[in-house]
């Protein structure tokens, strides 16, 4: 046992020393001519390592038979363009991704990186909307998110803000406030990085490991299904408290994908859920049910590594930026300064569960020990605290059997199937 945690500390440290000199940016654009000039503007004001290779791919979807001359006209534009700027991308090698088929949202962002297929075998990437623009020191961000000392459980990297709380609304807790008030996530200003249970898809880089898994759990799913896309207020999936007869509240990520699905706005025929817009709301369970988090960064003065201008589309109709775009070359010192990263719950409170390693975990494996988990929270009082010798407050295990550590040491590392005792 000592010998199998020193194995994957070792490892671990061995990861925090990566230093990333190559990344691949996947830009989904349809018809936004103007947003699209505007991001790759940003991307190619970016600063990178002199020695840096950053590939561009540039995936233009295609557009619904129903839709006018005019929206066909507008895509010719942006395709035009997409092309125009492609050819003197000067940071490495450029393509443009012309799709013939109308994939949607959701079908662009599965479709665009699979880390199993020849030239992007778990090639680290940068997934991003046409109406998002990105900081200078985004490449920086990403770099030292991937160096900097952290548990397992990683399922990626985003430059979006996460101002606030996403357990619940502030009426839910007190009925004197504005209904669908929203509760911040922080108390103070800050620069810090920490790792939160939610994904934040304006300009993602998922973990290749945990993205391949996703795309393969994602397939074959009745999408409709609350099982697959409902996450409780405390991060756990839906299905361990209907299982566990625990009570359960919706997280908002879930009930807003509730909304989306009842909404003639997502449907495409009565009844029937547009399958083409959402996915964040299944990455949130898979995420869920593995215990997964997501390097976020929250700035001074409320800064945004990636700000999106929420254009026209399938989800907003806004045309203005949610935040103010952190305009630094370079990020603040203290950044990540914290000894390790801290890990917060959807609430904002501070993670200190007990993980272990679980070696190609099942559906039925992972539900059983975060029943277990809630359980206990349940008949604690929710006291997570956890006993030990010392003074600290999280211990950290890894149950790692030899052939474990010969066969699959690098899910270890990259916090595949990890999840609570």
């Amino acid at each position: 046992m000592a010998w199998a945690g020193a194995v994957v500390t070792a490892l671990l440290a061995s990861a925090a020393a990566t230093d990333l000199r190559a990344a691949t940016v996947k830009v989904l654009a349809q018809q936004r001519v103007e947003g699209l000039a505007r991001l790759l503007d940003s991307l190619e004001a970016s600063r990178y390592p002199a020695e840096a290779t950053i590939e561009l791919e540039i995936w233009v979807d295609g557009l619904p038979s129903t839709v006018g001359e005019a929206q066909r006209a507008r895509r010719r534009e942006t395709a035009a363009l997409a092309r125009a700027r492609s050819s003197r991308w000067p940071f490495g090698p450029s393509r443009v991704v012309d799709s013939g088929e109308h994939r949607g949202v959701r079908g662009q962002w599965l479709a665009c990186a699979n880390p199993s297929v020849f030239h992007d075998e778990m090639a680290r990437v940068l997934i991003v909307e046409d109406d998002v623009e990105v900081s200078p020191a985004w490449f920086e961000f990403l770099s030292r998110a991937l160096e900097a000392p952290r548990e397992p459980g990683l399922a990626g990297v985003s430059l979006q803000r996460q101002p606030y709380r996403l357990d619940a609304y502030a009426s839910d807790m007190d009925h004197g406030r504005r209904q669908g008030s929203m509760m911040r996530l922080f108390d103070d200003e800050a620069d810090e990085a920490y790792a939160f249970a939610h994904v934040g898809s304006w300009a993602f880089s998922p973990e290749p490991r945990v993205w391949l898994e996703f795309i393969h759990w994602f397939r074959g799913l009745d999408h409709t299904d609350p099982d697959t896309w409902s996450v409780a207020s405390d991060g756990s999936p839906r299905r361990d408290a209907v299982e566990s007869n625990l009570p359960f509240t919706e997280s908002l990520p879930s009930r807003w994908y509730r909304a989306a699905l009842a909404s003639g706005k997502r449907k495409t025929t009565a009844g029937a859920a547009d399958e083409s817009s959402m996915w964040t709301a299944h990455f949130g369970a898979f995420m869920a049910a593995r215990q997964l988090f997501v390097v976020h960064a929250r700035l001074r003065g409320g800064a945004a590594l990636a700000i999106s201008y929420r254009s026209d589309g399938a989800h907003y109709s806004l045309e203005k930026a949610d935040s103010r775009l952190f305009s630094e070359a370079s990020l603040p010192a203290d950044l990540f300064g914290a000894p390790t990263m801290p890990r917060l719950a959807l609430s904002g409170e501070r993670v200190q569960h007990l993980l272990t390693y679980v070696a190609d975990a099942d559906e039925a494996t992972l539900r059983r020990r975060a029943m277990k988990r809630r359980a206990f929270e349940r008949f604690s009082g929710g006291d997570r605290r956890l006993q030990s010798g010392d003074d600290d407050d999280l211990a950290i295990f890894y149950t790692l059997t030899n052939t474990v550590a010969e066969s699959d040491v690098a899910g270890a590392v990259q916090g595949l199937g990890v999840g609570h005792d």
